[in-house]
């Protein structure tokens, strides 16, 4: 195991997911939580967690933070969407954010294309991602962009980036570079 979720969208034992109404963070145990999982080297993944439980987390945790599928809350404002804040926090402290493909964390209206995760991208690189951004998808069941619906077509996201100017080292960063970083520094 490499990495953990702490929730999904509700609460639990842990603290509370993004979705969760009026959400308080982590609990006492998830605060022991997170201590134990870095001991053992396991990162934790913020990618579901509510406001205060990420900031929660970004509080005690020693290691760096991973949010395997989330984007960005400024080009769409969903709740499961990184603040820049949020963004800067994950990047500071070496860690790695993954792109997610779901169609409603992508835009807010009408159907969502590989040239809305560029815009996310775009908007991470310019906070300085070039070293924390990644691909995570989400396509164990979310619904995917019309011209992105398999694995085979990421290569096509990848032609997406490189059209709009992206450079191929960062490209390779994003693609495999910096997951392989963070991973094998656990």
């Amino acid at each position: 195991v490499k990495a953990l979720t702490l929730t999904w969208n509700g609460p639990n034992e842990l603290g509370d997911g993004a979705m969760s109404k009026n959400p308080q963070g982590l609990t006492r145990f998830g605060r022991l939580a997170v201590r134990e999982l870095e001991k053992n080297r396991i990162a934790i993944d913020v990618s579901h967690a509510s406001d205060p439980l990420f900031y929660g987390v970004a509080e005690i945790a020693e290691k760096p933070l991973l949010a395997t599928h989330s984007n960005s809350r400024k080009i769409c404002p969903h709740p499961r969407n990184l603040t820049d804040e949020q963004f800067g926090i994950i990047r500071d402290s070496g860690g790695l954010v993954g792109l997610n493909f779901f169609t409603s964390f992508l835009r807010e209206k009408g159907e969502a294309t590989r040239e809305d995760l560029w815009r996310h991208a775009e908007h991470f690189l310019s906070l300085g991602g070039e070293k924390t951004l990644a691909i995570g998808s989400d396509f164990d069941g979310a619904e995917m962009p019309k011209d992105l619906q398999k694995i085979q077509e990421v290569e096509l996201l990848w032609e997406t980036f490189f059209h709009h100017g992206c450079p191929e080292e960062v490209l390779d960063a994003i693609f495999y570079g910096n997951a392989r970083r963070f991973f094998e520094l656990l």
